[in-house]
């Protein structure tokens, strides 16, 4: 009810005044909150047409042009993630579909819905190595350690013998303040790289890794520590 009387009360001063600067910015501001943003131009480019030498009607319209482009964008994003919700049954294996669900919730500030999604996919049993791993990447980049933590826990169970799924968990663990947990993963992550050198001495050996990484720093001059790791 304010907006259409706010709307009213701009309308009759734009009338009075079209290329008064300080109506036709504070309307197309209002228009713009209201969404009406083909209105906003309008107004813009009226104001620029009776003033064509004031170059802030011309910032105006860009910035109204600008806004309603990503205004359309978003829209048409919006509409993909509304099909892509609808196509997407309950413990589907289009993997790939689920992340670009997830891509454009982000895209569209909706992380918790997007991370639902991406829970989705680790607590489906056929999700693959891979696809897991994506989605480690994912709550990488989205600034979530715990659940980033989740999805490593995913990885040692589909990869137990994998050195560098338990390194990258211990790490995980590290970052949260785990120690326990830290050391046991380490522990089975050093046991592991043992095992794979004794079999291929070209094989990439992480307690070299492990020297560099400052996220164990804290963890360096404990008994547990030097227990597993020994001198360094």
């Amino acid at each position: 009810m304010i907006e259409h009387e706010a709307d009213f009360a701009f309308k009759q001063a734009f009338a009075f005044c079209p290329n008064s600067p300080e109506v036709v910015f504070r309307y197309v501001q209002l228009l713009v909150n209201m969404r009406r943003l083909d209105d906003a131009l309008a107004v813009s480019e009226t104001g620029l047409k009776l003033d064509p030498g004031n170059h802030s009607f011309e910032y105006l319209i860009k910035n109204v042009k600008d806004i309603r482009a990503q205004s359309a964008a978003m829209d048409q994003l919006a509409a993909e993630v509304t099909k892509l919700e609808a196509d997407i049954q309950p413990g589907s294996t289009d993997f790939v579909e689920q992340m670009d669900l997830a891509e454009k919730l982000v895209q569209l500030g909706q992380n918790d819905r997007a991370y639902k999604v991406l829970d989705d996919i680790l607590t489906n049993t056929n999700a693959p190595v891979g696809m897991v791993k994506t989605v480690a990447s994912a709550y990488t980049s989205l600034g979530q350690p715990a659940k980033l933590q989740k999805a490593l826990e995913v990885l040692t169970r589909l990869q137990p013998d994998s050195p560098e799924a338990w390194y990258d968990l211990a790490a995980s663990h590290a970052t949260l303040g785990q120690d326990k947990q830290t050391i046991d993963c380490l522990k089975k992550a050093l046991e592991l790289n043992s095992k794979r050198l004794a079999q291929d001495s070209k094989a990439t050996d992480l307690r070299k890794t492990l020297v560099e990484d400052t996220r164990f720093s804290k963890l360096r001059g404990t008994a547990e520590y030097k227990a597993i790791v020994g001198p360094q």
